[in-house]
């Protein structure tokens, strides 16, 4: 074969293969497209974030622990109830008894309610005190299924919290 000699292509040859640089820049633009609309789902979907201010409540921890070893030195004890009414309402019932079993009344309660798997619907409720250590209060939820409560008494002392988990039904 001679080195000097030039090869030329036919224009039917140059025709047939000008479209395999586009399949690269195809292909390019392809990936690119998929990437853009991941990044835009991964903007405007659920941020993931379980726990509002997670970093404060993290440097607070053992303040948190002295807390409840505090709840557990005093040995109150709590039961919380539900009794459903009409579909998606009901009736929150909380009990407090110290470790002598006597009831604790002239605390400030409050539940926070919270659906585990749909972000939107918590909410905060307070309970009204009835005496003899009963707090309630009448529940109109918009989600039947399982939902967390929350409950906080203060008033006397250090707080008391717990949690528990209610069935709301249709």
């Amino acid at each position: 074969m001679n080195p000097s000699r030039k090869i030329t292509l036919s224009p039917e040859a140059t025709r047939r293969s000008r479209w395999i640089p586009w399949t690269f820049v195809g292909g390019f633009g392809v990936v690119i497209a998929v990437n853009l609309v991941l990044v835009v789902f991964a903007l405007t979907s659920w941020s993931g974030l379980e726990t509002e201010q997670a970093y404060q409540k993290g440097l607070a921890h053992n303040q948190t622990l002295d807390a409840i070893s505090s709840q557990v030195a005093r040995g109150w004890r709590g039961t919380l109830a539900f009794a459903p009414r009409e579909a998606g309402s009901g009736q929150l019932m909380f009990t407090l008894v110290d470790a002598a079993g006597d009831p604790v009344d002239g605390l400030d309660v409050t539940a926070r309610l919270i659906r585990p798997t749909h972000e939107g619907f918590d909410k905060a409720i307070i309970l009204r005190a009835l005496g003899a250590g009963r707090y309630e209060a009448m529940l109109d939820l918009p989600l039947d299924g399982q939902w967390r409560v929350e409950i906080e008494a203060s008033g006397r002392g250090a707080p008391y919290v717990m949690s528990g988990r209610i069935m709301v039904r249709e």
